[in-house]
């Protein structure tokens, strides 16, 4: 009966370290630029050639984008990551961030410039 208890738990063992985890969720990364639309999804960099996705066109957008997102998915949520690309940003008031928008230690979210370009608001 030992024999087999430890053999169960080798197998189970060896299972759990090649799938993918159930509670790890996938990274996210949205894009936001001056040409962006708030109601695409933000996934791509610049708008497609159908001219019906893109980046985000604000801040405010990611903000409620990844609200949204973990509100759809209760539960682990991945890293989050909102780039924001070069050009100059008019904003009617200012970006709230509350408590719940900053993720957590392993899946924070981070507002960072797209490599070496330079937003502005």
């Amino acid at each position: 009966m030992k024999k087999h208890r430890i053999a169960v738990w080798s197998a189970l063992a060896w299972l759990a370290a090649w799938l993918p985890s159930a509670t790890a969720a996938e990274p996210l990364v949205l894009h936001v630029a001056t040409n962006g639309n708030d109601r695409w999804s933000g996934l791509l960099a610049a708008p497609n050639a159908a001219g019906d996705d893109g980046p985000l066109a604000s801040l405010t957008g990611a903000r409620d984008r990844v609200r949204a997102r973990r509100a759809e998915a209760p539960g682990p949520s991945g890293p989050v990551t909102v780039r924001v690309h070069g050009g100059v940003y008019r904003m009617e008031k200012a970006l709230v961030l509350e408590p719940v928008d900053s993720g957590a230690a392993d899946a924070p979210v981070v507002y960072e410039a797209a490599g070496n370009e330079r937003p502005v608001f």
